[in-house]
């Protein structure tokens, strides 16, 4: 985690770092991991169906999720919108919204597990985040320690 907290935070990987600075417990006070939120969160204010992959979708809603579910319910809510839209008939998720394959004589939804795999992971993060959002403060978690488990 310390080679990627001194690497160069690109715009394209802004939110795969964040996610890893947050686990890493780096402080959010961070430079790199203020300008990773930044562009982030700068990304969701302009964020449409088409123009994000269902990876970067589900690492923003984990990354939020860690950071402070309550002060990112909005952003949050808005991805987790984004990648319910994006199911596929099928149940599952692809790069992008559903594509569609040749299989024999029929044509239908592609969709890839690695994908699913971030969409149900962020979608439970969601889930989680908008629940614990809602509690009063004197019910809620104590705050994150920088780690998430999916409860199963």
């Amino acid at each position: 985690m310390v080679l990627l907290h001194q690497r160069h935070v690109s715009d394209r990987h802004d939110i795969s770092v964040l996610y890893a600075l947050s686990l890493a417990g780096i402080s959010p006070k961070d430079t790199k991991f203020q300008k990773a939120l930044r562009a982030l969160l700068e990304k969701v204010d302009r964020l449409s169906v088409n123009d994000t992959t269902t990876y970067e979708l589900g690492l923003g809603i984990l990354a939020l999720e860690i950071i402070d579910r309550k002060r990112f319910r909005k952003e949050i809510a808005k991805m987790r919108g984004i990648l319910i839209n994006r199911q596929a008939d099928s149940g599952g998720w692809d790069y992008r919204a559903p594509s569609y394959m040749q299989t024999g004589n029929r044509q239908q939804q592609r969709t890839d597990w690695s994908n699913s795999q971030f969409a149900i992971l962020a979608l439970t993060a969601a889930e989680r985040a908008e629940a614990l959002a809602a509690m009063p403060t004197s019910d809620a978690a104590p705050p994150s320690t920088g780690r998430t488990f999916v409860n199963t």
